[in-house]
């Protein structure tokens, strides 16, 4: 008993170390990434105002717009917008006029700007891109450029760009509160370590293992073992990069040493009543992992929930920041226009009215998310049509952006009232969403198409979402609602999101998802009863 107790106690922290790994390097990923998407959507707002209003045509309002940027706004360590035939403005101050000097170069760096890597990736996807550079001109040192195109009437003019140093998002890694016994990393695809890593003779080993290509796949997750260490590898998925969270396995085993010498004690004091006591023992030890289950389970069941509402978060931020800067700018330009005498009443009125449905605009998405973020578990009765037309809303910014479009017949359930927990119905709701969006989330998928069909049969609703994305392997079909590291269609995803609103349909809304086809198109239905209160009452 004591080497089985043992074995189960080093298995079981083992598993949790393994799961705690994962988990990290999500962390990591997503509150960077969350920093990162802050930065983008503030970039393309702004770039958006300097094509409508052909800002880049006048130095003087190129001048005033970037002090708004760099005053206004702590994202940005400068902000640089060039264009074609006009300037080269950099931290507020002119680097180049090409009306006086068509042909520019750096002199002291021997670089055009014109043929930088920043300005190609641009102009060339016509999309927002994020670029790393050895050497800014300005900062003199190593940045990462966030650069969206500027267009006006459907015609690229030139490019601005948000520089931040490299140094800020390491810094902001620190900031992140991670267990004493884990470490971390960033590298390259190549391998080489960007970030500080205290033992030098690890750092040497982990580059030449990537060098060597021992990176390999365990149960889905991709791993390096170096000696007594183990190392989970995640990509990140802004740049070529990879986040490497490790643990060595001493520490893993020590974790259970405290637990195990009481369990020595407890036997050996026990040994002579042990043949007695056996049946007690065995069920106190099966109630107390059953109790530790429940109690992780709760713990993912609410990260997932958190995780979930962070990517809507993301969302809500653009909705928010963008009529915000549209606010700023549409009045500093009005004053500008008041102040050069060239403001006339059909321009105020125009701007005006952009002010008012900016603020309409607010309103409605702040109101929409805080519906969805309330944990209200009330059996009450609403229209089914109004909260899945909430939950669009909030997620209209992010599929809009990956140009993904949302086929859903409001006339079909206009009078489809149920008596359910709405809050739950959402949550589910959104993960399924949530999936599909990332199955459709590659430049391959043609038919970025996500469709909802709502069908009432008797006293149960049934709710499919479809989608034409990369579909559900058979391998994968197995566990993808079995345990908590059953894979979605996320490609590197934890599965927490479909394992716990599988549950949730199960135990709270008397229903259930199900995977009704995995390929072309991929279907989810999702099932409730429509009355829920009457269901418990029977």
């Amino acid at each position: 008993m004591l080497a089985n107790s043992f074995y189960n106690i080093k298995r079981d922290i083992k598993n949790l170390a393994e799961k705690n790994r994962i988990l990290i390097s999500k962390d990591i990923e997503y509150a960077i990434s969350s920093w990162l998407e802050e930065r983008i959507n503030n970039i393309e707002t702004s770039s958006k105002f300097f094509g409508y209003n052909q800002v880049y045509k006048k130095e003087e309002h190129i001048k005033n717009l970037l002090n708004i940027l760099l005053n206004n706004n702590l994202y940005f360590d400068t902000v640089q917008t060039l264009v074609e035939g006009y300037y080269f403005y950099g931290d507020k101050r002119l680097y180049h006029d090409y009306k006086k000097d068509p042909n520019f170069i750096s002199k002291e760096f021997n670089i055009e700007p014109l043929k930088t890597e920043w300005y190609i990736k641009t102009k060339t996807e016509l999309k927002t891109t994020i670029t790393t550079m050895k050497i800014h001109g300005e900062l003199h040192e190593k940045t990462i450029n966030i650069c969206t195109p500027i267009i006006y009437e459907e015609k690229f003019q030139g490019v601005l760009c948000g520089v931040i140093k490299t140094e800020s998002i390491f810094n902001k890694i620190q900031k992140l509160k991670l267990n004493n016994k884990t470490y971390y990393f960033i590298s390259d695809r190549k391998g080489k370590i960007l970030t500080t890593l205290k033992d030098e003779k690890l750092k040497n080993d982990v580059e030449k293992s990537f060098l060597k290509g021992k990176i390999k796949d365990v149960d889905g997750k991709q791993e390096i073992k170096i000696d007594n260490d183990s190392i989970t590898i995640e990509n990140f998925k802004h740049f070529n990069w990879y986040i490497g969270v490790g643990m060595k396995d001493k520490d893993i085993s020590e974790l259970g040493f405290a637990q195990l010498v009481e369990n020595v004690a407890f036997l050996s004091f026990c040994f002579f009543a042990l043949l007695i006591l056996v049946n007690a023992s065995h069920e106190f030890l099966r109630r107390r992992t059953a109790k530790a289950e429940r109690e992780y389970e709760y713990i993912l069941g609410r990260r997932s929930r958190m995780q979930e509402i962070g990517e809507l978060i993301s969302g809500i931020n653009h909705q928010l920041y963008q009529p915000l800067n549209s606010l700023t700018l549409l009045l500093t330009t009005t004053k500008s226009k008041l102040n050069d005498k060239t403001l006339d009443d059909a321009t105020l009125d125009s701007n005006l009215s952009m002010c008012v449905k900016a603020s309409q605009l607010m309103a409605k998405t702040i109101n929409s998310f805080k519906n969805f973020y309330r944990c209200n578990e009330d059996i009450k009765p609403f229209f089914l049509y109004q909260s899945i037309e909430g939950l669009l809303h909030i997620l209209h910014v992010d599929l809009s952006r990956k140009n993904i479009r949302v086929e859903f017949d409001i006339e079909q359930i206009k009078e489809l009232k149920v008596n359910s927990v709405e809050n739950f119905i959402q949550q589910i709701l959104l993960v399924l969403l949530q999936n599909s969006k990332d199955a459709l989330d590659e430049k391959l998928i043609k038919k970025r198409v996500i469709k909802i069909e709502v069908e009432e049969r008797e006293d149960m609703v049934f709710i499919k979402i479809i989608d034409w994305g990369g579909g559900i392997s058979n391998q994968d079909i197995k566990k993808l609602f079995s345990d908590h590291e059953g894979k979605s269609k996320k490609n590197l995803g934890s599965g927490i999101g479909l394992f716990f609103a599988k549950k949730l349909a199960q135990e709270k809304l008397k229903g259930d998802i199900i995977l009704e086809k995995n390929y072309n198109p991929t279907v989810f239905t999702f099932n409730f009863k429509k009355d829920l209160e009457r269901d418990n009452d029977e």
